[in-house]
């Protein structure tokens, strides 16, 4: 696939076989389409990033809160940003190498007793257990498992 095809997927909130991701359901055809607009139109920037850190800020930056006469586009938050950057990334070939924290990652983290407040954290920095897991899979952690750990925490 190329750039173009991969950041439209992206944008689009789409998988693979062409349904749109579960994490966006809820975000308006129409935000998808401006973000789409204005991400395949920066082709070449984000064909110059070198590392998944840059590309979500590019992303942050140019959706969510664009210079010029740009609005932020509505509807879309950290959890479109952070997967549409992981679709890209996976084109590009970058590394994710830290836990990005949104939404589920987030309570998981918190309730786990981490600083839920820190955009992502170094897999070094966690418990010994996960540091044994790659960065995705701690993220899938985190978030399958917050309640559970709130639950945990709770007992005597």
């Amino acid at each position: 696939m190329d750039l173009k095809s991969a950041v439209t997927m992206a944008a689009l909130g789409l998988r693979a076989d062409g349904r749109r991701h579960e994490h966006l359901r809820r975000i308006p055809q129409a935000a998808l389409e401006e973000c789409c607009n204005r991400l395949v139109s920066r082709l070449e920037a984000i064909d110059r990033i070198a590392s998944f850190d840059q590309l979500l800020d590019f992303i942050e930056t140019v959706v969510g809160r664009p210079h010029e006469d740009e609005d932020r586009v509505h509807g879309v938050n950290e959890m479109y940003y952070y997967d549409a950057a992981c679709a890209i990334a996976n084109q590009l070939g970058l590394d994710i190498d830290a836990v990005y924290l949104h939404r589920g990652t987030r309570e998981g983290a918190i309730n786990l007793g981490l600083d839920g407040r820190l955009r992502s954290l170094k897999v070094s920095t966690l418990p010994e257990p996960l540091q044994q897991l790659a960065p995705g899979e701690v993220e899938d952690f985190l978030c399958v498992y917050k309640d559970e750990m709130r639950r945990f925490r709770a007992r005597p």
